[in-house]
């Protein structure tokens, strides 16, 4: 059995510290794009156990991770099984077999570059982040420009994604009838959030995604999206989106309302907009709210002709999410062109609701 083996590395304070890392790799793919990524992961990646599973890979493949695992001795544990079991029942079979503080999902296709590893346990510090994923990750419309800040993520990626062992703990691994990705990742957070813990970018950490072949027809793919998406609503509920509208005047007791439950929305699952004037989006910025999570937009409006600017945001908005709802702020100010607005204390009450019947095992995270 391969031996354990600890990580040291440094918190965002920057104190040293060790913990157990394993890397967990389902193996399936060609053997030209999976030994460059393994070749990557060995080279950057010396103080972590390697639990490779061959999840009814090729012949040549198996041959190759066989060689990378005798090389790594101690530091790999090779697991076959006798058929595929699917990609996220073999993810299950290899959180369950770990034992380390810190275990990270990666596709067999995955390259890493130096320090990747660093870049996501720094943030991964706090108790309440119980799931990190790389900042290239986020999708091109979603991109969270924090620096070295921190960011929130609506969900994790199977491409590379670190799970902490404490999460695993209170929730256990994902859901086996969720066979699409999307749907079995959002729902993980969602459970993650129930248990208290937040899922994380690493803004600076990037990784590089070699072509994945992925078994079965297109059609039984899309039918299985359709599936995990219905069996993700009845569990979660619908997922909405929502507009609201800061003009110059607003209050900062308004402001504050509106960007609290916001983020309480978009950690829910649900997607906000926040069209704010100018002079509330620099305060927004500086305290951190443009890059707090990848589904809370804070829009700039300019100082002159703000409503016109809003209005116009508004109606593209509406034209890309002919759902969104545009919600009137504490002030009873409307969204300019959508004067048939939700109510904010509709909006408010909604929210409350679902956190207080969804999500009421929250117990860890604190804002």
């Amino acid at each position: 059995m391969a031996m354990q083996t600890t990580y040291t590395g440094s918190t965002h304070s920057g104190a040293d510290t060790t913990v157990t890392v394993d890397l967990i790799i389902p193996i399936w793919g060609e053997a030209a794009s999976v030994g460059s990524a393994l070749a990557s992961l060995v080279e950057n990646t010396p103080d972590a156990r390697f639990i490779f599973l061959n999840n009814g890979c090729e012949r040549e493949t198996e041959q190759l991770v066989e060689a990378v695992a005798e090389h790594l001795d101690d530091r790999a544990l090779f697991i076959s099984f006798e058929r595929n079991l699917g990609h996220v029942r073999a993810i299950n079979a290899g959180l369950a077999r770990s034992d380390a503080a810190l275990r990270v999902i990666l596709h067999c296709t995955t390259r890493v570059r130096p320090g990747w590893l660093d870049g996501l346990v720094a943030a991964a510090s706090a108790d309440d982040v119980g799931m990190v994923v790389p900042g290239n990750l986020l999708q091109a419309h979603e991109k969270v420009k924090s620096g070295d800040g921190f960011a929130e993520r609506d969900h994790g990626s199977f491409s590379a994604m670190l799970v902490k062992g404490a999460l695993y703990d209170r929730i256990g691994g994902f859901d086996e009838d969720l066979w699409d990705e999307e749907w079995c990742l959002r729902d993980y957070s969602r459970r993650a959030w129930q248990a208290g813990f937040r899922t994380g970018v690493a803004p600076r950490v990037v990784v590089d995604l070699l072509p994945v072949k992925f078994y079965g027809s297109p059609s039984a793919r899309q039918m299985r999206r359709g599936d995990g998406k219905v069996r993700y609503e009845e569990r979660w509920g619908l997922e909405r989106q929502y507009c609201f509208y800061l003009p110059a005047d607003t209050r900062s007791e308004t402001v504050s309302a509106v960007a609290e439950l916001a983020l309480q929305a978009v950690r829910q699952g649900h997607g906000c907009t926040i069209l704010a004037h100018s002079g509330l989006f620099r305060g927004l910025r500086d305290a951190g709210w443009t890059t707090r999570h990848d589904r809370l937009r804070i829009i700039r409006l300019p100082a002159l002709f703000t409503e016109r600017a809003a209005r116009r945001s508004a109606n593209d908005l509406a034209a890309r999410l002919p759902s969104v709802e545009f919600v009137t702020n504490p002030d009873g100010i409307a969204v300019p062109g959508q004067d048939r607005g939700l109510d904010f204390a509709v909006f408010a009450a909604g929210i409350r609701e679902n956190q207080a019947t969804r999500f009421a095992g929250i117990t860890a995270a604190q804002g």
